[in-house]
């Protein structure tokens, strides 16, 4: 099962990642990124709605529902509280023990009752409809950076003329230490403004 373990980049993604997870539980794959992205995870998170959709697109079929844990059907994300916070984790086995994967801690093994204590009967059940989607990582790569470019035409245009404009200041200026200093705030104003197009990028899709 360990091919299953998918660890949360940070405290709003948990929900990704155990989507992830059963993706690869039945060996499907789908960037991280882009599981994020179809699940409208943001800064909040994510939510049983979201997660729902995109399960669909890869090819479940979802049933969301209230359940108590004996009667869920594995694997299965589930809501629980920790902490005082809603968190996402998969329960891939149910005995004396619940076998689970939380995305902040990893594959573990809990107490039943303990479990219980913070389990909030909230349950998505996913069934493949068939073959679950498989992306390819270099097309889906290149994907990205066409969408980036697509976007953000404009901005990359004028960052482009901006450097241009930088490069024939620095080329008719007779001093080699105002050159050297012209050359590195081309390259600092370069890496921000792209950047901004980058961080405006995942930002709009969010």
């Amino acid at each position: 099962m360990k091919k299953c373990l998918v660890r949360q980049q940070d405290e709003s993604d948990c929900g990704s990642a155990c989507l992830l997870s059963i993706i690869k539980y039945y060996d499907g794959y789908v960037p991280f990124e882009q599981v994020k992205i179809d699940t409208m995870t943001n800064i909040n998170g994510t939510n049983f709605y979201y997660l729902k959709t995109a399960a669909e697109k890869y090819g479940f079929q979802v049933l969301g529902k209230k359940e108590k844990l004996e009667n869920i059907k594995v694997p299965a994300i589930c809501q629980i509280e920790d902490n005082g916070f809603n968190h996402f984790v998969v329960i891939y086995k149910i005995d004396k023990e619940i076998t689970i994967m939380d995305p902040a801690k990893g594959l573990i093994k809990v107490n039943k009752k303990d479990f219980e204590e913070v389990f909030t009967e909230k349950v998505l059940e996913l069934y493949p409809r068939g073959n679950i989607i498989k992306y390819k990582k270099e097309n889906h790569f290149l994907k990205i950076i066409k969408n980036i470019y697509l976007n953000n035409i404009k901005s990359i245009l004028k960052t482009l003329l901006l450097v241009i404009i930088l490069i024939i200041l620095s080329l008719i200026t007779s001093f080699n230490l105002l050159l050297i200093q012209n050359n590195k705030y081309i390259i600092f104003v370069f890496i921000i403004i792209i950047s901004k197009v980058i961080i405006n990028y995942f930002r709009n899709i969010n």
